[in-house]
This record gives structure tokens, sequence and C-alpha cells, in this order.
């Protein structure tokens, strides 16, 4: 499934699909994280003996698209919720309701930092449902996306007039339309997102902004996750452009791809990726 271009991170010691029907069940258990694949088609948690100072990752099953919860060790802190959505158009086989409920058991009534990495709509369509379910709205402490807010105008603007209302009245915690030279602030500070002994850092975002004809998931915003020796890549749709500048601010910044623990699939594991 995959080609050479796939695996130009470096990364080499796991690799997860998402969005796709073949994706196989089971997880990966390491001193510091536990990755599980939750099969929302079969509404079963997965794993749920993983021991609580480890960080658990959690890739639900929507069909065709990616939704992925990450826990924090730490139970106080807010649940990391990284793209959720789904392309009705390929016929996806999981109701939105189920991917709903079943992120909500992970979620339970913790706060929420939203990750959208770019705006095509199997990455944030259900975001909106996960968020709001039965009159009951989870907390959002930050928001982070890939390309401009202005972008997010699929599935009815749902998404987009939720975080356009959170923008309004938390307008420091929404970052968008950064610059295609972002990284984050380290070694000098500390990186974008912080979960007590969870650090996560934005690699690279909006390679595609600014060239003639802008790539939408050249928008992908690519995610490190570490905690302590556990380290997961998260990186959207992102193509070899995308995947080159973040490996090369993944050096600048002293963070050591070839230690890493997990890589989930660009675009799903497309083989054109």
């Amino acid at each position: 499934m995959f080609k050479p271009r796939m695996l130009s991170l470096s990364f080499v010691t796991a690799v997860l699909l998402a969005g796709c029907a073949d994706d196989p069940g089971g997880g990966l258990s390491h001193g510091d994280g536990a990755v599980v694949h939750d099969d929302a088609a079969h509404d079963s948690l997965a794993e749920q003996g993983a021991p609580g100072a480890s960080i658990k990752i959690h890739t639900i099953d929507v069909g065709a698209g990616i939704c992925v919860v990450v826990e924090m060790p730490d139970p106080t802190q807010p649940v990391l919720l990284v793209d959720c959505g789904q392309d009705v158009w390929k016929g996806a086989g999981v109701s939105a309701s189920l991917v709903q409920s079943h992120a909500r058991q992970i979620i339970g009534k913790r706060k929420v930092a939203l990750v959208i990495s770019h705006p095509h709509s199997d990455h944030y369509s259900l975001v909106d449902n996960v968020l709001d379910q039965g009159g009951s709205s989870l907390e959002l402490t930050t928001v982070w996306l890939g390309g401009s807010l202005g972008d997010y105008h699929a599935d009815g603007d749902r998404v987009f007039k939720r975080l356009s209302t959170f923008r309004t009245q938390q307008p420091a915690r929404v970052h968008d339309a950064l610059p295609s030279s972002y990284r984050s602030p380290y070694p000098a500070g500390e990186p974008d997102l912080t979960f007590g002994a969870v650090k996560v850092y934005v690699l690279a975002v909006n390679e595609s902004v600014g060239a003639p004809v802008a790539d939408i998931n050249g928008k992908s915003m690519v995610l490190l996750v570490k905690h302590g020796s556990f380290m997961a890549v998260l990186p959207g749709d992102a193509d070899g452009e995308v995947q080159q500048l973040a490996v090369k601010h993944a050096k600048a910044m002293g963070l050591p791809l070839d230690q890493v623990t997990l890589l989930l699939g660009a675009h799903h594991g497309s083989g054109t990726y």
C-alpha cells in the first residue's frame, strides 16, 4: 500500500493506517504510551486496562476518513482531538451517531483541545457531532487549524460557525493562518500544546500557502506528540513537500525522528503520499 516516498520521514517502529476499510484492529504497547485502534462499527473500547501513567492514542474507525483522540496520563488534563471526519461520498459505512457516541465514551466530560490538520471535510465533518451531544457541549480549551478558519465551510457550516463563535469569545485561543515557516518554539520555549508531561509540537503547516495553486493537503499541520520516550507523528494529509519541511523543522528543534514509535499513515496511507 505504501510507496517509498511515504516513509521519507524516517519514522521506523510502527505505521498505523486510518480511514481504510481493511484497517486492522489491535494496538501497540510502549513503556510510555499505548496506541489503540477503536472499531466504532462494533462499538468496542479496546485496551481499557492500559496503565494510567501511559498516554493513549485512539484511532477511531469512521470509514473513509479519520478521527484521533489522545488521552493524557493525567486525567485532569484536556483530551486532544486531532481531526474527526468522514467522506460520505465514499459510503463510509459507519454512522455519524455511532462515531459520536464512541468518541464521547473515550472523552467523557473532559475538556478538549482541538487540532484540525487541514480543511478537507473528511478531517473535520464530525467535529461538531463529537463536541455537541444531547444538549451537552464539551468545553474547548484551544483550537489549532491548518489553513485559515475561513476555509472550513463544508457540512453546512456547522464547524465553521462553532469555531467562529469560539474565536469571538476566546480570540487568543484560536490559531490559524500560520506562516509556512512556523514551527514550535523549541528548545527556546514550551511547545504549542502542553498537557503536563505530554508535549505536542507543530513540525510543519501551510507549506503550500503562497504557491500559484495552493494545495489543500499541503496545508496539513503535522504534529509530534511526546511523552517520555514515546513519540508519535500525526501528519494529516501531508504530501512529500510537507514531510520534507517537517523533517527540516524537527532537526532544527532537536527532535529525533528516528526514535519515533508511531507514525499515522499520511493521507490515510494513500499510495501516492
